[in-house]
């Protein structure tokens, strides 16, 4: 973590109609309502000044502050806490609007990134309080601008008024604003404390290696360069969706009338709490109506027919996928691109998330092309699902449809097909070769399936029987990608209705819907364990290594990779450089003495914890952690750096990536299978500090993605 060279930290605060959470960066900058109440900025973190209006509660034409006139004459970084936003408003507020000069694209920094990228928390609350630095977000300014960075609700007396005079529809009404001095001051205030908490961060970690910020340069190009989406069959769906709706709600008031409720015992798909008292009435106690409560239900044969018709209905209207509609709308830019779908080392190891419509989590099952044609075939002419012939079984259910049409509403630019290729079970090849996992790495190399591998040896069956869909490899599957990381196979403490093994736990959630006993559960991890013997084997290793490097402050060396801690003086993290010589960091390690059951013995061992974001409160709190969690980290991160390094590939051949969703990425090249060959090789190739590892994808072109 080298010292801080010269930076400029900006910090912009807006109102605007607009709620950020729900709508493009690019959307909610450039809206002609959204303005710039003020600008907080720091040239080298010293003496932090905020650039508040001259005249009225928002920023009017004026000369561009001499800070950032200086820093672009002197070429000095400019850094925000998340470049995605404040660029942007830089561009639609500070440039087109106020008239000043533009700052050039390869100065923007971003301090977010750094906290990402060490592991520590992205929001700036949560990063400053998890550091405990000198300066922490002011919470009454928060409170405060919360407040005057939205309309406010006009009164009745004021409603009645304008609805006189601008007609019945709210949208047409004037805004109004808090924009009272003594609330502008605190806001001007908290922006001042903003600017100093991020300084103090940068100048505590410095800027992300060169590498690194090679990378996260990368990225920026990928989420500005957008994803293109088909906008008319996006608008004729959402309209499709909202009449089906309508249909199951007609059909769940039906199906629940009687004497006593003529309109229905519930009126809607969305009402939770009618359907569990009706399901109730009849005799099926729920505790919830979720997707796998339904789903499981729906396998029994003792519920009523009533009840069965309203959970189909219930299934297919409240899918959430077919929220994701809204999110498209939204989200996309008015040149139809869909931007800042990606989120730079969302994870702790360095992989990707996402944001907004959340491409990360979209419906894998897709609609065959053929399928697609007739989609949009019908909806531009209007015709019925149900009166034409498809390859999808049930033309009737119309949001499972439009839920397997989502991935295809991307679509490539003018011109082009868009290139998809998707790494082969990329990390369980990755724990094969860290692990030298002698078995594994036989079956890769050999071209043969793990999953039928072991659940050859699971359940005796020939591997050459055991079909693709088959309950044989469902199990080898979820044996294989779950067992690696140390999964096990007693069942753990928990409340009556469900105390399962985490194996038996993982087998029986989707996709697998596999039901195992205590004893099967027992035996599979027993037996893989000893399939693979060199994977525990690993796990032991890294702890040790771990907890030796936190202990005896040293590095050690675990097969290919290194574990280390920063050196005294320094914020203290411990470290595992990877083979590609990334590292992925862990804030605060310590080690400690802990009582642990073994069998029936309890027994005293050492136990690694650093510090992290808890995954549901968003807590800064201690985290123990072992082998198998490490090991799943650094083959997760080692997976990561393969992908990157394929899309780095792709780019520089001239294919532009503009999505990468897990282990696929998806780019634009011209249309031809030459093109598709090219871009296979580009993402199979091997970087040479990973020779060895068993590389593989499966690569097409696709006028509209899909699976």
């Amino acid at each position: 973590m080298p010292s801080t060279p010269r930076y400029l930290m900006i910090d912009f605060e807006t109102r605007s109609p607009l709620d950020l959470k729900e709508v493009s960066y690019d959307r909610y900058a450039s809206h002609h309502h959204t303005d710039v109440l003020c600008l907080g900025i720091a040239l080298d973190g010293q003496q932090p000044r905020c650039v508040i209006p001259e005249q009225g509660p928002v920023l009017r034409r004026s000369r561009t502050p001499p800070e950032i006139d200086y820093a672009i004459r002197a070429r000095i970084p400019v850094y925000a806490h998340n470049v995605a936003f404040d660029k942007r408003v830089y561009q639609h507020q500070a440039v087109d609007k106020l008239g000043w000069t533009p700052i050039p694209e390869e100065l923007w920094r971003c301090s977010m990134a750094i906290a990402a990228y060490y592991a520590l928390p992205r929001s700036l609350k949560a990063l400053a309080k998890a550091r405990n630095q000198e300066s922490q977000k002011d919470a009454v300014g928060s409170r405060i601008l919360a407040q005057v960075s939205k309309p406010k609700k006009p009164t009745k007396i004021q409603a009645l008024a304008f609805a006189k005079t601008f007609g019945s529809d709210p949208r047409a009404w004037p805004l109004l604003w808090y924009d009272q001095t003594s609330k502008l001051d605190l806001v001007y205030a908290y922006c001042v404390t903003d600017i100093t908490t991020q300084c103090e961060f940068l100048n505590s970690m410095g800027p992300l290696p060169p590498d690194r910020q090679a990378d996260w340069l990368m990225d920026r190009r990928i989420n500005e360069r957008g994803v293109r989406v088909d906008i008319p069959t996006l608008l004729a769906l959402s309209r499709r969706r909202a009449q089906a709706v309508d249909d199951y709600n007609a059909k769940v008031r039906a199906i629940t009338t009687s004497h006593a409720y003529p309109g229905g015992f519930v009126s809607s798909v969305d009402q939770v709490a009618a359907i569990r008292e009706y399901l109730s009435m009849r005799g099926v106690v729920v505790l919830d109506v979720t997707k796998s409560t339904v789903t499981t239900l729906l396998k029994r044969t003792d519920v009523p027919d009533d009840c069965r018709r309203l959970l189909e209905c219930r299934q297919q209207a409240g899918k959430s996928s077919l929220a994701k509609l809204d999110s498209f709308s939204t989200f996309t830019d008015v040149d139809c691109l869909l931007r800042d779908s990606l989120v730079w080392h969302g994870a702790t190891t360095g992989r990707y998330t996402g944001r907004g419509v959340q491409l990360h989590n979209i419906v894998r099952d897709t609609l065959s092309a053929r399928d697609y044609d007739t989609l949009v075939d019908c909806l531009t002419n209007g015709s019925d699902f149900e009166s034409r012939t498809w390859d999808h079984p049930r033309p009737d259910l119309v949001p499972e449809i439009i839920s397997q049409a989502l991935r295809g509403l991307i679509i490539p630019r003018e011109g082009n097909q868009l290139l998809i290729s998707d790494f082969s079970s990329i990390e369980c090849r990755v724990l094969a070769w860290l692990a030298d996992c002698r078995l594994l790495l036989q079956a890769f190399a050999k071209g043969e399936c793990v999953y039928r591998q072991f659940a050859e040896r699971a359940t005796g069956k020939p591997a050459s029987e055991i079909g693709k869909k088959s309950q044989e490899r469902q199990l080898g599957k979820v044996a294989v990608l779950g067992l690696g990381y140390g999964m096990g196979g007693t069942p753990r403490p928990g409340t009556a209705t469900y105390p399962l093994s985490t194996f038996q736990a993982a087998a029986a959630g989707s996709p697998y819907f596999l039901t195992l006993d205590d004893d099967t559960s027992k035996r599979i991890v027993r037996l893989f364990r000893e399939t693979y013997a060199e994977i525990p084997t690993m796990w032991k290793n890294l702890e040790a290594a771990f907890i030796a490097a936190i202990s005896q402050h040293r590095v050690v060396q675990c097969g290919r990779l290194l574990v280390g801690v920063t050196p005294p003086g320094a914020e203290r993290f411990a470290w595992i450089r990877l083979p590609s010589g990334r590292q992925i960091w862990y804030p605060d390690p310590q080690v400690s003495t802990v009582e642990k059951r073994i069998g029936n013995r309890t027994s005293q061992v050492l136990q690694a914890s650093f510090m992290t974001e808890h995954p549901t409160t968003r807590q800064w709190v201690r985290m123990p952690t072992w082998g198998g969690t490490l090991v799943e980290n650094v083959v997760q991160a080692a997976a990561c750096d393969l992908l990157v390094e394929s899309i780095r590939r792709v780019e520089d051949h001239g294919y532009p990536v503009i999505l990468s969703v897990h282990d696929e990425v998806v780019a634009e090249g011209p249309c031809g299978e030459d093109h598709v060959h090219t871009f296979h090789g580009l993402m199979r190739a091997t970087p040479e500090w990973a020779d060895g590892l068993p590389m593989d994808c499966e690569s097409e072109g696709k006028p509209r993605y899909g699976k």
